[in-house]
C-alpha cells in the first residue's frame, strides 16, 4: 500500500434528487422531463415514472413502470422487481422519478404493521414501530445505490409539502415548509439526496402609491413556477451539493443545463497530487 500515490479525485456519481412542493405546481411533470415546448404533458424518451401514486400522473405522456410489471405498486417488493429489472437489463433510461414518497412511506408502514398484526405502529412494543419502518427507507436507499453502481441513472424523489412551525432556540420561531412525511423518514431522506428542491410558484411584486400616501404591494404580470435549491433558507428546507443557481424555472430542459454545466465542473477539476 503505497500512500505516495494516493490522489485527489472527484467522484462523479448520479445525481438523486428530492423535489416538493404543493399540488398541481408540476413537480411530476418535471421529474418526467417534461419542458415549456410540449406544454409540460410529454416526459422524454430517457425518463421512467415509477408511478406509486397514480393521482395526476394519469394524464401525462410518459414511461411508466407499472406498464412494466402489469399491476400497482403496493409493496417494497414490487420495487425489489422494477429495480432489478431497470439493473439487468438493456435500455435507455437515464432518470427514474419516484411519484410520491408519501405513498412510498405509506406502503412501508403498513408492511411493517402486517408482519406485526397491528393497525398502528404505535401498538409494536417497546416504540418499535418507527425503527422497523426506517429500516424499510434504509433498504430503499442501498436499492438505488446499488442500481446507480450498476448504471448511471439519476433518481428522482417528488413529495409534498406542509408547513412546519420550526422552534430554534437562537431565533424567534417561524413556520416552514417542509417534506410531509413523518420526521423519522425525513431524516433519512434529507441525509441520503443531494439536492431538496423547493418548487413553488414566483410572482413578481412592485410597491406603489396607495390611499393616503401608503406604499402597498402589487403583483406585476403572470406569476412562473420555479425550484429553488439555495439551502438555509428559513421559509423552506432545502439543499444542494451542486452548487446549482438559487433558482431554476420549474422546466427540465433548463435545470438540465445547469446541472450538466456543475457536473462538468466537478469532473474537469485537476486532479492533485496529495502531499
Amino acid at each position: 500500500m503505497d500512500f505516495g500515490k494516493l490522489e485527489k479525485q472527484q467522484v462523479a456519481s448520479p445525481p438523486l434528487i428530492a423535489i416538493y412542493g404543493g399540488p398541481g405546481i408540476g413537480k411530476t411533470a418535471f421529474g418526467i422531463g417534461t419542458d415549456s415546448t410540449n406544454d409540460f404533458k410529454v416526459g422524454k424518451n430517457d425518463h421512467l415514472l415509477i408511478n406509486v401514486d397514480f393521482r395526476g400522473a394519469d394524464r401525462l405522456e410518459c414511461n411508466r413502470a407499472t406498464d412494466l410489471i402489469n399491476k400497482s405498486i403496493t409493496a417494497i417488493d414490487d420495487l425489489k422487481m422494477i429495480f432489478k429489472g431497470l439493473a439487468e437489463q438493456k435500455h435507455t433510461m437515464k432518470w427514474i422519478t419516484f411519484d410520491d414518497l408519501t405513498t412510498i412511506e405509506e406502503i412501508f408502514v403498513r408492511e411493517v404493521c402486517e408482519e406485526h398484526n397491528v393497525d398502528d405502529l404505535k401498538k409494536i412494543e417497546y416504540g418499535r414501530g418507527y425503527e422497523l419502518a426506517r429500516v424499510k427507507w434504509h433498504l430503499f436507499f442501498n436499492m438505488i445505490k446499488q442500481l446507480q453502481e450498476e448504471k448511471s441513472i439519476g433518481v428522482i424523489l417528488i413529495g409534498h409539502t406542509k408547513v412546519d412551525m420550526q422552534k430554534d432556540p437562537m431565533t424567534e420561531s417561524y413556520s416552514r415548509h417542509d417534506l410531509q412525511l413523518d420526521k423519522r423518514s425525513k431524516e433519512i431522506i434529507k441525509k441520503s439526496v443531494d439536492l431538496i428542491g423547493f418548487a413553488h410558484r414566483k410572482t413578481a411584486t412592485k410597491q406603489v402609491e396607495g390611499a393616503f400616501g401608503k406604499k402597498e404591494t402589487v403583483a406585476i404580470g403572470k406569476s412562473e413556477r420555479v425550484v429553488t435549491f439555495a439551502p438555509d433558507r428559513e421559509g423552506f428546507e432545502s439543499k444542494d451539493r451542486f452548487n446549482l443557481p438559487e433558482e431554476i424555472a420549474l422546466d427540465w430542459s433548463i435545470f438540465e443545463v445547469e446541472l450538466n454545466k456543475s457536473m462538468s465542473k466537478k469532473n474537469t477539476k485537476e486532479t492533485k497530487e496529495v502531499k
